[in-house]
């Protein structure tokens, strides 16, 4: 009787090392998967974070103002319904 408990206690702490093994393997497995994607993300967020930089530049907001059209004013002219007063203020930007 003696050994069929020593027996079944034997396998009863081979099956559960085993149990325990593969529990260990599949959640490194898991693991592994978790820091590959953790590093996939963090990649894609530099790559977004320089896109964001470069598109917020001030050269590249110039560039994209121009592209659609805005220029600095070379000269204002500001029109106040005084015909004489607009006509000299005309004059004078034209010498």
């Amino acid at each position: 009787m003696k050994k069929f408990f020593l027996i079944i206690t034997i396998a009863f702490f081979t099956v559960s090392s085993v149990y325990v093994a593969i529990e260990a393997s599949a959640t490194g497995a898991e693991m592994r998967a978790l820091e590959e994607r953790q590093q996939t993300l963090e990649s894609a967020k530099s790559e977004l974070e320089a896109t964001l930089v470069k598109g917020v530049s001030g050269s590249a907001i110039d560039a994209k103002g121009v592209s659609l059209g805005f220029t600095k004013p070379t000269e204002l002219i500001y029109l106040n319904g005084n015909a004489g007063k607009d006509q000299a203020l005309i004059n004078s930007f034209s010498r």
